[in-house]
């Protein structure tokens, strides 16, 4: 598939005055880390059957910042993990929170 968007691409270079070049990037070793011990069971659990057993160490130290707190940007190619490192730290407050009404809780979990 990728090869056959490559072909299509490099074909209409050569009828426009857009500039087409191709960068390959050759795969990292990945680099798995622990779920963080602040991360809800329920969570772990749902992301354990999507198939995801351990996330990657760069997930954890976004999510982790996010968590404490911190403004976390997060900025890395597509199918990278961003998605988990944003909601599993506002997932987890969000059951830490199960059974209680939102408007009774004293930190209400917000994202943005």
């Amino acid at each position: 598939m990728a090869q056959r968007l490559l072909g299509a691409l490099s074909s209409i270079a050569g009828t426009s005055d857009r500039l087409v070049s191709t960068l390959t990037v050759p795969g990292r070793e990945e680099r798995l880390a622990d779920w963080p011990e602040w991360a809800h069971p329920r969570v772990v659990a749902s992301y354990e059957r999507m198939g995801i057993k351990r996330p990657w160490s760069h997930q954890v130290q976004a999510a982790t910042a996010a968590y404490e707190g911190w403004h976390t940007v997060i900025s890395t190619g597509t199918g990278s993990g961003k998605s988990l490192a944003a909601w599993l730290p506002i997932l987890s407050a969000i059951e830490e929170g199960s059974g209680t009404r939102l408007s009774q809780m004293r930190h209400r979990p917000t994202a943005l």
